[in-house]
């Protein structure tokens, strides 16, 4: 059976939130919208870079949504 497309909020983009939307998104099957606060423009304006040992170094990766 066939999941439905997803559309998940991610509540702070520290560490773990970033990575856990990243790979939400990369999955294919969801859109993440984040809550951010401290660092929101530079998210918005910019956009993250990440570096993990399953995905490697990943750099331009933008957000669907922000809040």
């Amino acid at each position: 059976m066939a999941v439905p497309y997803q559309r998940i909020l991610v509540i702070g983009s520290g560490g773990v939130g970033t990575i856990a939307g990243y790979n939400l998104e990369q999955s294919g099957g969801a859109t993440v919208v984040m809550a951010l606060r401290s660092n929101f423009e530079a998210a918005s304006k910019d956009s993250f870079t990440i570096e993990s040992c399953d995905r490697g170094y990943v750099t331009g990766w933008k957000l669907s949504e922000d809040l």
